[in-house]
């Protein structure tokens, strides 16, 4: 989304939107059924929290991670290479690292 300039390519703006929902909410599905499909009952709350604190910590990773390489390079860069490292499970789009 973002090499893509709303202005010219509005459609294309708003189809790289709905996929991303979709990509996000199937991504928040899968790792809930797999937390509550690979523990017993007795261990669902440890392993929740342990969800949200790790989501927690790479938002605040990403916030300030996206700070700090601003500091570095042009808005579209930045956004280009912070965009892949807040979904971890998709370490292979971090290509942008490598550059």
């Amino acid at each position: 989304m973002a090499s893509i300039d709303p202005k010219m390519h509005l459609t294309g703006m708003a189809l790289a939107a709905v996929l991303l929902g979709f990509s996000s909410a199937t991504q928040d599905i899968v790792i809930d059924a797999y937390r509550i499909e690979s523990a017993e009952p007795e261990l669902q709350a440890l392993l929740s929290a342990t969800y949200i604190a790790g989501y927690r910590i790479a938002m605040l990773v990403a916030g300030a991670g996206g700070l700090k390489l601003a500091a570095y390079f042009a808005r579209r860069k930045r956004l280009m290479c912070t965009a892949p490292g807040s979904r971890p499970i998709c370490a292979c789009q971090r290509s942008c690292w490598l550059e």
